[in-house]
């Protein structure tokens, strides 16, 4: 029979016999989109992706879940000290009780802001959260300072009867429970994808040479957004690359001048060239003194007909192919590829005259047509001389019939005139 003591000693002994590698089986659900995954233990419940359960909340309520992970056995090192079992699969009674909880948290919202003004409390109200069970009202707030809400608590737990919780929280968690429409004009990524807050500095900026205007790299809660933590690590380590801003380098050609700015995407250099050239954009490779990047040297080997082994797909049929064999045929392999590059700079060289043919026919063609359009001019020159001489034979025209009707009507009155005096 086991004394007390030596019971002590075995429950002493559990947490060292969990570190070696026991494991237990739990699945992770959710109470949001972008929710945190709390383990639960399934127990005897056969539960699968999608399946909605009823688990007690770590703020003390019930509360419906999605599952979204598991069921996995997962070692207890790496679950917290305790798990709580999921209670039920959701029942269409459950469903109808949180329809009503969501009427009754809508209430209590406006309740409590029409409570806020009466006691001019400094506080924004953000959100209200009903446990499935009712045994707990949820009311979450922002302020800059500490608030004494003692009496708008009284009036609250008058109203409805159960225990009130006030809760402060920060402007980030604000923005991932109200949600937004965020400068790239996707949801806001708390609210959609991200679970956790990282911590995100003006440094991440600095490393991926983002320009450090407020507007652009704030979010909606004004802080630093989020996004700037997921390529930082590709940043930082392709920085190594680069030159630092600031600094004087020279190209290749001779030319030198002050880095402005870096964009590692496009493997550019922008650089600030001494006199009048102002700035311009210089490929990375062209600056002297840079260490080479990785797809660089296997250009450079490609080049000049290095193809390391390594990088040749050959495949052995033979399984006991000694490594004298795979290393000729290798070799032979590298011989080809070195063997076509000449023939290949031949094609370059064909079409690269075959190019300047063609530019020496567009530059005959744009002659061509140069004189077909100073053709076009003389004709057109010539065309509105004749048009200004025809109507100037037109204006003469017209004035000699005028003169011969004045003609005609001089003779006719003089006629007239001899009649009258015959008379």
């Amino acid at each position: 029979m086991e004394t007390k003591d030596s019971a002590l000693e075995i429950d002493e002994q559990i947490p060292e016999v969990r570190r070696e590698g026991l494991k237990r089986r739990v699945v992770y659900v959710t109470f949001s989109r972008a929710g945190a995954l709390v383990p639960y233990d399934p127990g005897r419940l056969e539960l699968k992706l999608g399946d909605l359960v009823v688990v007690e909340h770590e703020s003390g309520g019930d509360e419906i879940g999605i599952v979204v992970k598991g069921p996995l056995d997962v070692p207890v090192e790496e679950l917290p000290p305790f798990v709580d079992a999921v209670k039920r699969k959701v029942t269409e009674r459950d469903l109808n009780r949180a329809e009503e909880n969501k009427e009754l948290a809508k209430e209590a919202f406006s309740y409590c802001l029409h409570r806020i003004e009466v006691h001019n409390l400094p506080m924004k109200l953000v959100h209200v959260s009903v446990t499935l069970n009712r045994k707990k009202i949820i009311f979450y707030f922002t302020a800059e300072e500490r608030v004494d809400f003692r009496n708008l608590v009284r009036d609250l737990a008058r109203k409805y009867k159960t225990r009130v919780d006030m809760k402060q929280i920060g402007i980030r968690d604000e923005a991932k429970m109200v949600g937004g429409i965020g400068p790239c004009g996707r949801v806001i990524c708390c609210a959609s994808v991200l679970r956790t807050f990282d911590p995100v500095s003006i440094r991440m900026a600095k490393d991926q040479y983002v320009i450090l205007n407020p507007t652009k790299i704030s979010g909606l809660c004004g802080r630093l957004v989020c996004c700037l933590g997921f390529e930082h690590g590709y940043y930082k380590e392709m920085g190594q690359y680069y030159p630092k801003i600031g600094e004087t380098v020279e190209t290749v050609d001779g030319v030198k001048g002050q880095v402005v700015s870096v964009n590692i995407m496009d493997r550019k250099v922008f650089l600030s060239v001494e006199g009048d050239r102002g700035q311009v954009a210089v490929p990375r490779r062209m600056i002297k003194g840079l260490p080479p990047l990785e797809e660089e040297k296997e250009t450079e080997e490609r080049e000049e007909g290095k193809v390391p082994l390594s990088s040749l797909d050959i495949s052995f049929k033979d399984d006991d192919q000694s490594l004298e064999e795979k290393l000729a045929e290798a070799e032979k392999e590298a011989e080809k590829r070195a063997a076509a590059s000449p023939q290949r700079e031949e094609g370059k060289a064909q079409q690269r005259r075959r190019g300047g043919r063609n530019a020496k026919g567009a530059k005959g063609r744009r002659e061509s047509q140069k004189q077909a359009g100073a053709r076009g001019g003389e004709n057109a020159e010539g065309r509105e001389q004749r048009g200004s001489n025809g109507s100037d034979n037109g204006r003469r025209g017209s004035q000699e019939k005028k003169n011969r009707g004045k003609r005609f009507y001089l003779r006719r009155n003089k006629g007239r005139n001899k009649g009258n005096k015959n008379s």
